[in-house]
Order: C-alpha cells, then structure tokens, then sequence
C-alpha cells in the first residue's frame, strides 16, 4: 500500500475551487515517486521550491497537511529503497538519486 500526496492549486477565495495536482506516491520499500508537473516543476530543487512557495495546501489522500518540509524528509528517508527505474520501461521513470521522477500520470 502506498500514500498518494497533493497539492491545491488554482484555488479561488470567492468560491472556494480549485485544482488538485498530485505530487506522488510513497510506497513501503520504493523510492518516493514524484510526478513531474513540466508546468511547475522538472526536477527536486524546483518541486521543493514549488511546495515552499504554494499558494495553496499540500495534504495527502487522507486529507491530513503536510508541510514541504515533512515530505521532503519522507522523500530523504527512503532514497535507498527500490527504484521504480529498475524493471519499469525506461521512458516513464527518469531516476535520480533521492526519488524517481515520473513523466506520466500515475496513482
């Protein structure tokens, strides 16, 4: 079993709307799994700087707050787990050292 984790976007103050952008999955025994947003982020440092400066919330599938902080120590914790690279096709995952950073939409 895995967590999926969020982020509100686009959010409108008047009605309350937004957007939900999925961030990732972590997933007992992998590499925390980022899905690459090209509009907002293509790499850690600039997902980092995205959440840092989000004008919105970031939470997981349970609806629980999550800072950037906290999932970036998640992201650090399992660095030396299973990458999703090994065994997937090569075009999807593109790995790097702390997480695997996925060109497509994935839950």
């Amino acid at each position: 079993m895995g967590t999926n984790y969020y982020a509100k976007i686009n959010f409108c103050k008047e009605c309350g709307r937004f957007d939900e952008l999925h961030i990732g999955k972590s997933s007992a025994g992998w590499k925390f799994a980022i899905e690459i947003h090209e509009e907002f982020y293509k790499d850690l440092k600039q997902l980092f700087n995205f959440l840092t400066n989000l004008d919105g919330e970031l939470y997981n599938e349970y609806g629980e707050a999550v800072t950037p902080q906290s999932l970036f120590q998640l992201i650090e914790e399992k660095k030396n787990d299973k990458s999703h690279f090994d065994g997937y096709p090569k075009d999807k995952y593109k790995d790097c050292e702390d997480a695997d950073l996925n060109r497509g939409q994935f839950s």
